[in-house]
């Protein structure tokens, strides 16, 4: 019982982390300027796949807690390994500003 409580607190966490994805990747203002939309379309992807199986997860943890628990660190596994981009070097960003240093700078 108490695996599956965990494994839907993940399922709560999951579905607000899409919403808050999900408004970033449409209103493109909000992500860094040079992210592409091939990064966009990657992590999206990524995302998408944690709600199904969170679900799982929660309803297996009433067969075998292990299997919950194992599921819920093979998603986090997943995501460290697949969300890490290396960091920019300070030469590529270069000439980059975002949209509110540019309007600031050109008052």
């Amino acid at each position: 019982m108490v695996c599956a409580v965990y494994a839907g607190v993940f399922v709560v966490i999951n579905v607000a982390y899409n919403l808050l994805w999900w408004t970033a990747a449409r209103q493109r203002h909000l992500l860094y300027p040079t992210v592409t939309p091939r990064q966009v379309k990657r992590l999206t992807r990524h995302i998408l796949l944690g709600l199904p199986v969170y679900l799982l997860a929660t309803l297996l943890a009433f067969w075998n807690p292990y299997v919950s628990l194992g599921l819920c660190s093979c998603l986090w596994i997943f995501w460290a390994f697949t969300f890490y981009e290396g960091s920019p070097s300070p030469g590529s960003l270069i000439g980059v500003q975002d949209v509110e240093t540019a309007s600031e700078s050109d008052a």
